[in-house]
């Protein structure tokens, strides 16, 4: 994923099929921020930030990751 100029992404429910852990290990081998804004597990993200902000063009641009 890494190769495909990825700017941020998006945790999504199969991201998990192979537990917590391979997840967070797979997210921290990329080199681009994730958003998790309603996985919690004791109020915080279960892996990334809630929110995101970044200049687009001179333009800040906002991201929020909803998960199923």
């Amino acid at each position: 994923l890494n190769q495909f100029g990825i700017h941020v992404a998006c945790i999504g429910n199969h991201d998990f099929d192979f537990g917590l852990k391979k997840a967070r290990d797979f997210v921290a081998r990329t080199s681009f921020p994730w958003v998790c804004s309603n996985m919690k597990i004791k109020a915080k993200p279960v892996i990334g930030t809630e929110t995101i902000t970044m200049m687009w063009n001179g333009i800040k641009i906002g991201f929020i990751g909803v998960g199923d």
